[in-house]
């Protein structure tokens, strides 16, 4: 069961493990019965597995200070959208022509932000998971979906893709530099293992490139398994997605995210 999907660190392929973990707190993948969520306007690896989550008082100051950073105003300026989140989801078909990967399970919806990653340090949480409790509470209205080549117990690769529809660009904008700041300023980070008889999951934070509307990293971890994230920001939408995989297309967590947000402005 993925903690933390559509964003954190998720478990690695395995066989036999029950609930999977996405690095995060523990969320049960298809407990939550989609519904179709209308913003009124204004108002998101695989292989290691990562784990449980909780938020703190720690976490939260650290996520507060992030946020503080103003944001960009080719970000927040723009049209307001009215999106249903859930309707903007890649179906397993594009997901699996936009990375590369043919995909072939998927994740019931989630449709509410999980807890904030469970990081040492707190700071990384949203590097860990950019489509928490700090980064989308304040979304109006937010879906995500998690997808999987082979079967939720026995798997060679993931993906998760996720949309947040804010009251407007200032909050969508001050997501951005939330997420940003977590991720510049994190090299390294642990989370706690989904087996709690296993030491901490540990990763390291790459390839970071920051541009106005978006940020994209890479989380890899120890044994070299690597998620390739991105985030990005357009009016009062936020867009998330992560693949983890070896053999991904390249840009494949950008593609992801582009066109999440194509769908939604078109709508």
């Amino acid at each position: 069961m993925p903690p933390h999907y559509p964003g954190g660190p998720q478990p690695g392929p395995s066989r036999n493990r029950g609930p999977l973990i996405i690095g995060g707190a523990l969320i049960v993948a298809g407990v939550i019965v989609a519904t179709a969520l209308v913003a009124t306007r204004p108002g998101s690896g695989d292989p290691p597995a990562a784990a449980p989550t909780s938020s703190t008082s720690e976490t939260n100051s650290a996520a507060t200070s992030s946020a503080s950073a103003p944001p960009t105003a080719s970000v927040a300026a723009g049209p307001s959208y009215q999106v249903v989140p859930q309707s903007t989801l890649p179906a397993i078909a594009d997901v699996s022509r936009l990375t590369g990967i043919a995909m072939s399970n998927v994740a019931a919806p989630l449709v509410s932000p999980s807890a904030d990653a469970n990081t040492t340090p707190p700071s990384c949480m949203s590097a860990s998971d950019s489509a928490s409790q700090s980064t989308w509470k304040s979304a109006r209205a937010m879906a995500g979906q998690r997808y999987i080549e082979g079967t939720f117990d026995s798997y060679n690769a993931s993906a998760a893709a996720g949309l947040a529809v804010f009251a407007g660009g200032a909050d969508a904008a001050t997501s951005l530099s939330i997420v940003s700041g977590s991720v510049r300023g994190c090299t390294s980070f642990t989370v706690p293992d989904w087996n709690p008889k296993n030491p901490p999951a540990s990763w390291t934070v790459t390839d970071v490139e920051r541009g106005d509307d978006h940020i994209t990293w890479s989380t890899t971890a120890a044994n070299g398994w690597s998620c390739r994230r991105s985030y990005r920001v357009v009016a009062n939408l936020a867009a998330n997605a992560v693949v983890c995989s070896d053999k991904s297309a390249a840009g494949a967590a950008a593609a992801l995210t582009d066109f999440v947000i194509a769908k939604a402005t078109k709508q």
